[in-house]
């Protein structure tokens, strides 16, 4: 069952996130409910940023640290 929103950081073991992302927007018409996917990352580097904004499947991306009360305003928006 596909979840209601995933997290994903950049450098993940095994699957960093571009690799998902390449990979989630080859399948996302045949699913029949799409996640809201954020990037949450202590990288603020610019290409990083301007990379994740290729992919049309990304809600958002997220600079760590993040407050617990700042996560939940960003979900609850689901940009």
């Amino acid at each position: 069952e596909m979840p209601d929103i995933i997290l994903l950081d950049i450098n993940m073991p095994e699957m960093d996130a571009w690799v998902f992302l390449d990979a989630y927007e080859k399948l996302q018409n045949t699913l029949s409910k799409r996640a809201k996917i954020y990037i949450v990352s202590s990288s603020s580097n610019d290409q990083d940023i301007l990379k994740a904004k290729t992919y049309t499947c990304l809600t958002n991306y997220i600079v760590k640290p993040i407050r617990k009360t700042d996560l939940i305003k960003e979900l609850e928006l689901g940009r």
